[in-house]
């Protein structure tokens, strides 16, 4: 198998840890990044750009799309691409939807032990798909696309020190923007008037119409008076010391913590950018620790006050007493503009 690198962290602050390995399935391949030139059925090209003419900064923005993966109750035979969600839904609709002016890592996360995910001969398999359904198409229409694997040492077998361990190695791979998503979830274009619309530079943009310390964006689906999935900018990790999630939400109430933390004046749930979350392709595969909904509002309101004092040692006062001060908790939840932000004409 040819890995970039591969590294290992130590567990420290509650999150497990970690074995990671990055491939660069293009430079590995020997695959050519397109200069603009679709090949022929390519839905669309990307042709070069200068990042400082789109961004404002010398390189593009690099956004981890972060999954956690399990082979658990998976029967042996449907071990593999062909049946497992990760490779009919969620990944299949990542190349869907992809942007131009955008750098991608595909961050998965998964048991150390795990039946598939952490065998020689699965690691191979994943590779492969990679590299034929994800790595060369988007090369062809000229995106690069990183692929990290994380094995976390994770011991209560729950999502969320998969979770955080993951998205700690995607911070530390220098990644700018995390959409923490499901592996059987399917991300799906936006209609702005009979045009399909990428979330990417969507999301990106509403973000920093927020302005420092950011916020939180989601996507429609899922339940009503929550985000189920989550795209936050960089400073996210750095206001929580490199933990994405309270570590004491192991399985549920994560989604509500991220849901209300920010308040909702930096809290958008997108209502076009649609992500249908296909829950009964490997049913549930983890006992629900009810007992930690006694920690939400304990840890929303310990968290936003941590936001509020980042805010006011790096932005001043006005910017953390806003914070401080929006204790109304969504729903309703803010939508994304249509402005010369997003560039959306609705």
């Amino acid at each position: 198998m040819h890995t970039m690198h591969d590294s290992t962290r130590p567990a420290s602050d509650n999150v497990p840890a970690t074995a990671t390995s990055v491939w660069d399935l293009v430079h590995a391949g020997h695959i050519t990044v397109s200069d603009g030139t679709c090949p022929a059925g390519a839905p669309h090209c990307c042709p070069r750009k200068d990042p400082l003419a789109v961004w404002g900064n010398a390189r593009n923005p690099l956004v981890a799309i972060c999954s956690g993966v399990t082979s658990r109750s998976v029967k042996k035979e449907d071990m593999h691409p062909g049946h497992l969600a990760l490779f009919q839904k969620l990944m299949p609709s990542i190349v869907k939807t992809v942007d131009c002016d955008v750098d991608y890592m595909i961050v998965i996360g998964f048991d150390k032990g795990d039946q598939f995910y952490d065998t020689k001969e699965g690691q191979e398999e994943v590779r492969v798909w990679f590299a034929e359904n994800m790595a060369t198409p988007l090369a062809d229409i000229g995106i690069g696309v990183q692929f990290m694997m994380v094995e976390v040492d994770n011991q209560v077998q729950k999502p969320g020190p998969v979770f955080n361990a993951m998205l700690r190695e995607a911070y530390h791979a220098g990644a700018d923007y995390f959409y923490r998503l499901n592996d059987d979830s399917e991300l799906q274009f936006a209609d702005y008037g009979g045009e399909q619309v990428s979330w990417v530079k969507v999301f990106i943009r509403s973000l920093h119409k927020f302005a420092p310390p950011y916020g939180v964006v989601g996507p429609w689906g899922g339940l009503d008076r929550i985000l189920t999935h989550d795209f936050v900018h960089r400073m996210h990790m750095d206001i929580f010391d490199q933990v994405y999630y309270p570590a004491v939400f192991t399985d549920w109430y994560m989604d509500d913590w991220v849901s209300r933390v920010y308040g909702i004046a930096r809290t958008i749930k997108a209502s076009k950018f649609n992500v249908e979350h296909h829950t009964t392709h490997h049913g549930q595969r983890y006992k629900v620790d009810r007992s930690n909904e006694r920690h939400l509002v304990p840890q929303i309101d310990s968290c936003k006050t941590k936001i509020a004092d980042y805010a006011r040692a790096k932005f001043g006062d006005e910017v953390a007493n806003q914070i401080a001060g929006d204790r109304k908790k969504p729903p309703p939840f803010q939508d994304i503009s249509c402005d010369e932000w997003t560039g959306l004409n609705c």
